[in-house]
């Protein structure tokens, strides 16, 4: 929300403060790198985030104090009594128009791994994932592996392993230095 704007979504909130606040811009002038920095955003977007939610999903909806603690955080005060009725169907439902089972959670693992892989090369040869600055793309980057540096966002335990398995990574380090740099208060 910024005065009487509202806008959703991570591609066009950033959007959004290229146009409001330029400098600096999240969006490189650069039409190779902007194009480079799109074509990342996209990537990590599919490639990170959709399997990493669906990770948290698969064990988060199995533990309805974890599922409520997450679903709930900032509702109403008649969000906790409508969500008791109403969790057995939520969780089916998500379970299945988002296909979080066994099966799905494991290959999301294996697309993880294979992420981690792509993005590691690429940052042994670049500073940033687009330009020679940070970029949307780093931005994108750093924020979908929150779970790894919040406190305030734990991941389920089986998660949380994972990531700690991959926390001494080139690409996990690198987007920790990123998020503690360019998010103000932060601490990874």
């Amino acid at each position: 929300v910024d005065d009487e704007n509202v806008i959703q979504g991570s591609a066009e909130i950033m959007t959004y403060l290229d146009k409001r606040h330029s400098h600096p811009a999240l969006t490189p002038m650069n039409s190779e790198d902007r194009s480079i920095a799109f074509e990342w955003e996209r990537y990590l977007d599919r490639n990170l985030g959709v399997p990493f939610r669906l990770c948290f999903y698969f064990e988060a909806l199995a533990n309805r104090k974890m599922a409520t603690d997450f679903l709930l955080r900032g509702a109403p005060w008649w969000g906790g009594p409508l969500y008791a009725v109403i969790y057995p169907t939520l969780r089916r439902k998500m379970r299945t128009l988002m296909d979080v089972n066994a099966d799905s959670a494991k290959a999301a693992r294996t697309q993880l791994v294979a992420t981690f892989d792509k993005l590691d090369e690429r940052l042994a040869k670049h500073k940033f994932l687009a330009g020679s600055q940070f970029s949307r793309a780093d931005l994108t980057a750093a924020a979908l592996l929150f779970h790894g540096w919040s406190n305030d966002w734990p991941a389920p335990p089986d998660l949380d392993r994972f990531i700690d398995e991959h926390k001494q990574r080139p690409f996990y380090q690198w987007a920790g230095a990123i998020y503690e740099r360019y998010r103000e208060g932060s601490k990874p």
